[in-house]
C-alpha cells in the first residue's frame, strides 16, 4: 500500500513538472506578444522619432504622408501629416496647412475622445503658433521702420553738425 500511496502522490508530481518544462521551453521559443499602443501613443512615439530626425529624412517622410494620405485620406495618416506640417525649422513647415488639415478632420461619432482631444490641443497649439509668428512679423516691421528712422534722424544730426562746422569754418575766415 506503501508503494500504491507513493505512486499516487508521484504521478502528479512528474506530471506538473514535465508541463512546468514544457511551457517554459515554449516560452522560449514563441516569440513576444508586441505592446499594443493606443493611436495616441502611436502618434506620439512618431512625432518623437521625427524630432531626432535629419532634414532630409524629414522630407522624405513628408512625401510619403502626403503619399499616404492622399490614397486613403485616415485620421491615422492625416494626424502624422498634421505632424509633419508642425515641424518648425523644416522647408514644409506650414501652421496654416496643418491648421487647415485639422478643420477638415472629419467628425465621427464612434472616436475615442483621444482623437478628438489629441485634435483639439494641436489646433490651439498650431493657432497659438500663428498667432505668435504673425506678431513677430509686426514686430520685426515695426523694428525695421524704427531702424529706418533712426538712421533718417542719424543722417540729420549729422548734416547739422557739418553745417556747424561749415558756419564756424566761415567765421574764422
Amino acid at each position: 500500500m506503501n508503494s500504491r500511496l507513493l505512486k499516487l502522490w508521484l504521478l502528479p508530481l512528474l506530471l506538473l513538472t514535465m508541463l512546468t518544462a514544457c511551457s517554459s521551453i515554449l516560452s522560449k521559443l514563441s516569440p513576444p506578444r508586441p505592446i499594443v499602443t493606443s493611436e495616441l501613443e502611436g502618434l506620439l512615439q512618431y512625432y518623437d522619432s521625427l524630432r531626432e530626425k535629419p532634414i532630409k529624412e524629414l522630407a522624405g517622410e513628408y512625401d510619403r504622408a502626403k503619399q499616404n494620405f492622399a490614397q486613403d485620406g485616415s485620421n491615422a495618416n492625416r494626424a502624422r501629416l498634421i505632424l509633419l506640417l508642425a515641424l518648425p525649422s523644416t522647408p514644409f513647415h506650414s501652421t496654416t496647412n496643418a491648421l487647415n488639415f485639422l478643420n477638415e478632420w472629419p467628425k465621427s461619432a464612434e472616436q475615442a475622445p483621444s482623437p478628438d482631444s489629441l485634435k483639439t490641443l494641436l489646433t490651439l497649439l498650431l493657432t497659438e503658433q500663428q498667432r505668435a509668428n504673425r506678431r513677430a512679423g509686426e514686430l520685426s516691421k515695426k523694428l525695421k521702420e524704427e531702424q529706418n528712422r533712426a538712421e533718417t534722424l542719424r543722417n540729420k544730426v549729422n548734416d547739422i553738425k557739418s553745417m556747424e562746422k561749415n558756419l564756424i569754418l566761415r567765421r574764422k575766415n
